[in-house]
């Protein structure tokens, strides 16, 4: 598998630090079920990635590391290839004495109030999209001879850290069942569609598959060798969103039920987790740069932070400024995403925040919740396809 993840530590003096972060990250890769080689920290110039690989810095802040034009660069190096710096100081310092000039404006993680190396690195591997909140799967597949597969996609995929959504096991009995289904949709940002001989007669893996395709979501389409002898393939999959199934490594019982090796399931697993950040790291890209557009067709400044978020920069005559911290979320908003954009806007002064998310209409309980959940904070959300109506009220 290609290398999607990688974790720059840019410093000068700081090795010590750097290695509690080394194993601290190895040790909760291992609590997260992730494969060990997932992720490769680099210590020294910060390389332009291919474009799909997600990456993160960390600046360990010191005197030194302030100084020196190496760091500097690899800073400057990493905010022109659109990777999330953090500065990382210690406690009850000035920040400014410790990082470059070109730092100053993003928000600093402090060692002790963020938790130590664990608090860090669990902050970075948040950015990456590496946490089971990020890392969300929908099964879509056809009962009367995919069920058996069904189960043990949830089951590999949950035990390599997945938040997997199979009706089977995450609907509750007397569930609405539609409504059910999009909005585990709307939760997810990939799909992984089983294609076997009986798909073709599901309307519900259609209506499925076309939901995903409309929200422009992750898709891999496991497609069976008997599914293509038979001509039952769906329409409209395109041929690079599939994964045909080996026929030695697919066996069907006497009840028509497909079941796949325990050798290839790893190796799927391992493409699902590749496909999987690609999809996110796209929709991510999608996301911030119609929004980036938009600011400057209207003229707005603005400048990047983490989190995939960014801070447009308002005047409005002579009136003090208020700035605008804009994040995005590639799936339906959720808690956690307005408390992330909430500490980028307490961190300054005069700062608004707005959640840009991908749901056209939010359900009524959801709303609910995140109305309570923003309560007097100044957060809103915005849909994406309200962003151009949204920038140009900030003019």
């Amino acid at each position: 598998m290609s290398k999607l993840y990688k974790v720059y530590l840019i410093h000068k003096d700081q090795d010590r630090r750097a290695e509690r972060l080394r194993r601290s990250l190895a040790n909760e890769i291992r609590v997260l079920k992730l494969k060990p080689d997932l992720i490769r920290v680099e210590t020294g110039a910060v390389l332009h990635p291919k474009a799909d690989t997600v990456a993160v810095a960390l600046f360990l802040g010191s005197a030194a590391s302030k100084v020196d034009a190496g760091c500097e660069a690899s800073c400057k190096g990493a905010l022109d290839a659109g990777i999330p710096v953090f500065p990382l100081v210690d406690d009850n310092v000035n920040v400014t004495d410790l990082v470059p000039s070109c730092l100053h404006p993003f928000n600093a993680l402090f060692w002790d109030k963020s938790g130590g190396p664990k608090g860090v690195v669990l902050h970075a591997l948040r950015s990456l999209g590496l946490t089971e909140y990020q890392r969300r799967v929908f099964i879509s597949y056809r009962r009367s001879d995919s069920m058996l597969m069904g189960e043990q996609l949830w089951s590999v995929l949950s035990q390599q850290g997945f938040q997997v959504f199979l009706d089977r096991f995450s609907l509750e009995p007397g569930a609405r069942f539609q409504d059910k289904l999009f909005e585990a949709l709307d939760e997810k940002s990939f799909v992984v569609l089983v294609e076997s001989p009986d798909v073709q007669d599901s309307s519900w893996v259609e209506e499925e598959f076309n939901y995903a395709r409309k929200r422009n979501m992750g898709l891999l389409v496991l497609t069976w060798p008997q599914t293509i002898a038979m001509k039952r393939t769906l329409p409209g999959v395109y041929e690079k969103y599939r994964l045909h199934l080996p026929p030695d490594e697919l066996t069907v019982d006497s009840c028509g039920q497909g079941r796949l090796s325990q050798e290839f399931l790893t190796v799927l697993a391992a493409e699902v987790e590749e496909r999987h950040a690609a999809a996110l790291l796209r929709r991510r890209r999608q996301l911030m740069g119609s929004i980036e557009s938009e600011l400057k067709r209207s003229g707005v400044s603005y400048v990047g932070i983490a989190d995939w978020s960014l801070v447009a920069r308002l005047s409005r005559g002579g009136r003090a400024r208020v700035d605008c911290v804009i994040s995005i979320t590639p799936r339906a908003p959720d808690v956690p995403d307005l408390l992330a954009l909430d500490t980028h806007v307490t961190a300054g002064r005069k700062r608004t925040g707005v959640l840009v998310h991908t749901l056209r209409t939010v359900p009524q309980q959801r709303r609910d919740l995140l109305k309570w959940a923003i309560g007097r904070r100044k957060l809103k959300l915005v849909p994406e396809d309200q962003v151009v109506t949204f920038v140009a009220g900030l003019t």
